[in-house]
């Protein structure tokens, strides 16, 4: 039995400029959003700035458009002192922009792991970036409450947490608010970047009104295609978190290299023991293997036979083309 659907505000419709940014330019997409009826738009920075900031904010009013969010604010984590005043600096800056343009609020990407002054990523302490979002946005906030600008702070998703935003879900958002407090500041919705979170529904009902300042809908199309985010992770945080005991001399390494190098090696022969490649290898079996790796030292223990030891067959296929003193993790 379909349930009846009412007709929705038109007026509530807004679209992201990054929606058609390879088709328009953003005087473009103002009057074509104009001549379709659609009211509202949620511009990007590097859009109005190529334009101009006062000629995209006039050209909104007089197409009677209203800014639903400004994009983007955020990436607060950086390696130094240096990197998070610049970033404080610029998030001020975002903030005047939204002001400019009228915008409802001041969407937050808020950054991942700390980069250094070229882009690259420093470090990968993970909770270290999070304290940094905390104290960045936390800091901004001063400036935005005395301007009259919410900050809305955007969950993405977790594959984007290394390299775009390490607040990733509805709960840590809210949780943020919370510590910080809600007075100016909220979370947009996007619901390809938690739409897979078992808790959002509670946390949307958590949020509430007050905290819900933008909501993004959109369609995740499998297969999405993310960039490959492979972080090499110290052994010993892995070992804390399956509750083994860490060993100070293993080396780390990414279970995606010892699972290819695993695999690929298991395409040309069968285990000992008769049974197939496919049981042998099963991804349980590789993960585990990839964080039982063998000690990092120069001359590899060899038995009689002159081949390399290890504990197990995944191991050794994984170490198949390794040459001492060369470790898994450093780099040429």
């Amino acid at each position: 039995m379909s349930e009846s659907v009412s007709t929705p505000d038109p007026s509530l419709l807004s679209i992201n400029t990054a929606t058609v940014r390879q088709q328009w330019r953003l005087p473009d997409i103002v009057s074509g959003c104009a001549a379709l009826g659609i009211r509202g738009i949620a511009p990007w920075r590097d859009q109005v700035a190529e334009t101009g900031l006062k000629e995209a904010a006039q050209r909104i009013r007089d197409a009677g458009l209203f800014v639903s969010g400004y994009c983007r604010g955020g990436m607060f984590p950086a390696i130094d002192g240096a990197g998070r005043r610049a970033a404080r600096d610029d998030n001020r800056r975002a903030v005047d922009e939204a002001l400019t343009v009228a915008a409802r609020c001041l969407v937050l990407v808020v950054g991942g792991l700390p980069k250094d002054g070229e882009g690259r990523i420093a470090s990968k302490d993970l909770a270290g970036a999070r304290s940094m979002v905390r104290d960045g946005v936390g800091d901004l906030l001063e400036y935005s409450r005395s301007a009259g600008m919410p900050l809305a702070i955007e969950p993405l998703h977790p594959m984007y947490a290394a390299d775009r935003a390490c607040i990733n879900t509805m709960a840590q958002a809210n949780d943020l608010c919370d510590e910080l407090g809600d007075d100016g500041l909220g979370i947009a919705v996007d619901v390809y970047h938690v739409w897979w979170d078992r808790e959002l529904k509670d946390q949307i009902e958590r949020a509430g009104d007050k905290r819900l300042l933008a909501f993004h809908f959109c369609d995740w199309l499998g297969p999405t295609r993310a960039p490959a985010i492979v972080a090499r992770t110290k052994w010993k945080f892995f070992r804390r978190t399956i509750g083994g005991s860490a060993t100070r001399s293993r080396s780390c390494a990414p279970a995606s290299t010892a699972i290819r190098r695993s695999a690929s090696a298991s395409d040309r022969r069968k285990s000992d023991e008769g049974r197939t490649a496919a049981t042998r290898f099963r991804p349980a079996t590789l993960l585990r293997a990839a964080f039982r790796r063998p000690p990092c030292t120069r001359t590899q223990p060899r038995t009689k036979a002159g081949a390399t030891m290890s504990r197990s067959p995944a191991i050794a296929a994984a170490n198949a083309d390794r040459r001492p003193p060369t470790c898994v993790h450093a780099r040429p």
